[in-house]
């Protein structure tokens, strides 16, 4: 079952709060898509052409109250070439990759490879599991 629903608030730079919650049938545990709409346009006239949908990032829901849950992310961004000395672990030096976990803001001007921009009012969709 997919709940539609929207962000409502950034909580943190891992957590945002979405506006659906028990009484839509959201559980702890859920995966949660943040979407973003692109715009299509032709490059000649400026017609408008439609939209596309992509998943702008994961979380996963960590609480649910009746009226809306709260969701974290969880997956890991890496930076190639690049080897993070603190906390070091095998796989960074074998790979020369390293990894954080993605962080959210509001504000473009802190958006790098490792944080996404968040804004109220971005669809989401929220799968439960069974």
């Amino acid at each position: 079952m997919a709940v539609q629903a929207k962000v409502a608030s950034l909580l943190s730079n891992r957590t945002v709060a979405i506006n659906a919650g028990l009484l839509k049938g959201v559980k702890q545990g859920a995966s949660v898509r943040v979407l973003k709409e692109t715009p299509i346009r032709d490059p000649v006239t400026k017609e408008n052409l439609g939209s596309v949908t992509s998943t702008l990032l994961n979380l996963r829901v960590v609480t649910v109250a009746d009226k809306f849950c709260v969701a974290e992310t969880y997956e890991l961004q890496a930076q190639p070439g690049v080897i993070d000395w603190p906390g070091l672990d095998l796989g960074s030096v074998l790979t020369g990759v390293s990894s954080h976990i993605q962080l959210l803001t509001v504000d473009p001007l802190l958006v790098d490879w490792r944080t996404v921009k968040v804004s109220i009012g971005l669809d989401v969709e929220i799968v439960t599991p069974k």
